[in-house]
């Protein structure tokens, strides 16, 4: 069996938010609105007696920093989830990312697993309500991810 790419685990990723939430042209298709601020980022001289990460050793770095609200409708609410992701410019002229989510726990272990819960949980018509009882079967066959109880539905009462 062919290994499947990061890359069409993306598009496949991308499209089952875009059935779950609409298309709307210019947005991201999950955390659709949000904030880009600028700035610099030093780290602290004892970081680098931990890593070796170019970011890490104390010089300046310029940074842009995006704050946003889960999910993909940007005319939504603010829910439970935000993210916060930082791009660090590296003097080389490289990049490196920190990505992050206010949600202490994530539904899924895999890629696999998040395009199973996105196309059992799929609305009936793009952008409708998403379909939570839906999920029973994942559930039961991921009891991993049954202590998730109220984060879940949490979670996904702020995406839809």
């Amino acid at each position: 069996m062919a290994q499947i790419s990061q890359y069409d685990h993306a598009e496949a990723l991308v499209d089952g938010a875009h059935e779950a939430f609409g298309f709307h042209p210019g947005y991201r298709a999950l955390h659709a609105d949000g904030r880009i601020y600028r700035g610099a980022f030093r780290a602290l001289p004892a970081a680098r007696l931990y890593t070796r990460a170019v970011h890490l050793q104390g010089g300046l770095i310029p940074v842009s920093v995006r704050f946003s609200k889960g999910g993909g409708k940007p005319d939504a609410p603010f829910g439970a989830t935000v993210g916060m992701a930082t791009r660090f410019y590296l003097p080389n002229g490289r990049t490196t990312n920190l990505v992050m989510l206010s949600q202490l726990l994530f539904p899924a272990r895999t890629p696999e697993d998040l395009l199973e819960i996105i196309a059992l949980a799929a609305p009936d018509e793009p952008g409708g309500p998403l379909d939570k009882a839906a999920l029973g079967p994942f559930l039961a066959g991921h009891p991993e991810v049954e202590r998730l109880g109220n984060a879940l539905s949490e979670v996904l009462d702020a995406a839809s």
